[in-house]
């Protein structure tokens, strides 16, 4: 009788054993996949940055376009000063054209560095967004390989306790 009790619970512990091994897998390949969902988001990440130095770079260029076009404009209104005894009616025409050039490009530069900025504002929150999701899914998969070494202290418990039953 104690020996059909002790092969009861020789059983019972097997099975226990093999249910763990289940769950020990089933937590890998959970762990598995969030390492992948954190390397996407990595990626996502850098890709973000690569975009955001991509716009930077194509409101850099057009600054100095902006600027080239300002000198030249400058140019052209000092020009038109020299001239200003033989064409003095051309000379209007080209202060009033300049003018409203200033206020255009000043216009455009102002919303340019708006642009900028919330360019930058976005691409922060992208980040500290990326990076918070990050920070969860990482403090996910260290509490998933704490419930891993517990799940292998309770298999070497029932391991120590087989070879004693054994």
């Amino acid at each position: 009788e104690d020996n059909e009790s002790h092969k009861a619970s020789l059983d019972d512990l097997r099975e226990e054993k093999s249910q763990l091994a289940i769950q020990i897998a089933t937590l890998m390949e959970q762990n598995t996949a969030k390492d992948a969902a954190i390397q996407d988001l990595r990626s996502e990440l850098l890709e973000s940055k690569a975009e955001c130095t991509r716009v930077q770079s194509e409101i850099a260029a057009t600054q100095e376009k902006l600027n080239a076009e300002r000198e030249a404009h400058e140019s052209s209104k000092s020009q038109a000063r020299e001239a200003k005894s033989d064409h003095e009616e051309t000379v209007r025409n080209l202060k009033s054209d300049f003018l409203e050039s200033k206020d255009s490009f000043k216009s455009e530069i102002k919303e340019l560095k708006e642009e900028l900025q919330s360019s930058k504002a976005e691409a922060s929150q992208s980040e500290k967004s990326l990076r918070d999701l990050l920070d969860s899914h990482q403090q996910e998969a260290i509490g998933m390989k704490v419930e891993l070494q517990g799940s292998k202290a309770v298999i070497a418990d029932l391991q120590v306790k087989l070879q004693e039953a054994n």
